[in-house]
């Protein structure tokens, strides 16, 4: 059994996270793959569940990614410092 208080969740430490860093809710990305991620989402512009993810956290995230097992967060990091790389460039 696991008890936890109300308040210890992902979603409420992301935000505490945001408020000292001075980081906004459109500068964030999450990437999920469990209930215990389905909060974060609500505190995250973007939100990404892996291929693996329950099928609840699947229905939240806006966007999916390849499984936990295939680099899937990984692939979309890669792709966002491409981009950002590119921009910078131009």
């Amino acid at each position: 059994i696991d008890f936890n208080d109300k308040k210890a969740q992902k979603g409420n430490a992301l935000e505490a996270l945001q408020k000292s860093l001075g980081i906004s809710k459109e500068e964030t990305m999450a990437f999920g793959d469990y209930l215990n991620d389905l909060e974060l989402f609500s505190h995250a512009a973007i939100g990404y569940a892996v291929e693996n993810a329950h099928a609840e956290v699947k229905k939240i995230a806006a966007h999916t990614t390849k499984s936990n097992d295939d680099f899937g967060v990984e692939v979309i990091l890669e792709e966002l410092l491409e981009k950002i790389s590119v921009e910078a460039e131009q």
